[in-house]
Parts: structure tokens; sequence; C-alpha cells
């Protein structure tokens, strides 16, 4: 069940901050910039951007002018033709915990929680790699209601869910019992191999529930 701790009130990292195997850890320091990367272990600040001007501009062919029109593809004629844009499929995060309890009480399927935050550089990596494979996304909408949690903006959440580092994956029964976490950046294999075995529970503990309401419902007649 999900009941608040006496674990200090989490902040984000600052400069220097570890990140080792895939994990960045929360402790009470300061905030961090919004520029802060993870390499060999160590959170460190990333440096400005330069500004090489308008001078350097590269020109083909030492011409300002010019243009290669080699390679360009043939516009479409028609009056009615609209451009092709193909959206690829994406999960359906929700932000708003209890909305998320209901519909997992409601539907029966379990809680996926990531809890992320902007300053952690694998929560981004995780986001961008796994999170977006096909296969992926389709068994985190097919068999969860998805929720994404960012620890800084949740931070009595984040709390109560006895989170320690990013990011963190949550798998949380309808009954409100967590029975799955796991902490650091996690691969596509890593996340389809947990989601596949939490969703042939779930379907197997559905067909369960069915079976019981026929039997009720015989018993009543």
């Amino acid at each position: 069940m999900l009941t608040p701790t006496s674990a200090q009130q989490m902040q984000p990292a600052q400069q220097g901050q570890q990140c080792q195997n895939g994990v960045c850890r929360l402790n009470s320091n300061s905030s961090a910039s919004a520029s802060e990367e993870c390499r060999n272990g160590v959170c460190r600040l990333r440096p400005a951007a330069t500004d090489f001007g308008t001078t350097d501009r590269y020109e083909p062919f030492g011409n300002p002018g010019y243009r290669d029109t080699r390679f360009q593809a043939p516009r479409p004629t028609g009056r009615d033709a609209q451009p092709v844009r193909f959206e690829p499929p994406a999960v359906r995060w929700q932000t708003d915990f209890r909305t998320s309890v209901q519909q997992s009480l409601q539907s029966g399927r379990p809680l996926l929680v990531q809890v992320t935050a902007e300053w952690c550089s694998y929560c981004q990596k995780m986001k961008n790699d796994t999170l977006v494979q096909p296969v992926v996304v389709n068994d985190i909408n097919r068999g969860f209601v998805s929720v994404m949690l960012d620890a800084d903006t949740n931070k009595q959440l984040v709390q109560q869910l006895q989170v320690k580092s990013l990011p963190t994956t949550l798998v949380i029964l309808p009954s409100g019992r967590i029975v799955e976490r796991m902490e650091g950046f996690q691969s596509s294999s890593q996340m389809q191999t947990m989601l596949n075995r939490y969703q042939q529970r779930a379907e197997k503990e559905g067909r369960i529930r069915a079976e019981l309401e026929v039997d009720r419902r015989v018993a009543v007649r």
C-alpha cells in the first residue's frame, strides 16, 4: 500500500551530482541547471553554445546565391494535394496520479508510473530511446494505465512512493500494491520483458474475475 515515509524531501541534483550506471541520485542540494548532463558518471554543466555569427555561413561552391535543385523532390500538382505526415505511435501518458488510479480501478489494469525530471540525463535518454519504441509503446497502451510524474513538481507523492533515484519505473496494482520497482535507465528489451510479464498476469486475473462473476450470477439464479 502507498504510505508516507519519513524520507527527506527530495530536491533536484546540483553540479557534480553523481550519476552512475544509468541512475541519477536525488538529494537535498540546490537545483541544477537545465543544461546539466551526465558524463563519465558525473553530472556536469554543458559549456554555453558558441555563436559563430553570420560571417561563417557555409556557401556551396563559393556562391552565396547558389541553390542545388538536382535532388529536390517534385511537388504535388493537384488542387487538393496535401503533404503526407507520419505520426509515430506514442504512449498515452497522464500526469494526474489520482485520475490514473481511478482509471486503474475501473479497468483493472495496473499502473505504470515513470518518475522523471527535466535535469536527469538518463531520464531524457529513456524517454527518447526506450519509451518511443513501437513494441514498448503498444504494450504500455494495451495493458497499463500510464502516468509520467515529474519528481520536482510531485515531491510529496514521490516521497510516498519511496523513490530515491531517477529514472524509476513502478508497476502498481489497482489495489495500490507496488509489485515492480526498476531504478535507472532501462533498455527497450528490459522494458518489454517486464511489461509482458505483468500484462500476462493482469489478463489472467481478469479471466479469473470474469469466471467468478459468472459463478456468482449462476448461484443467484
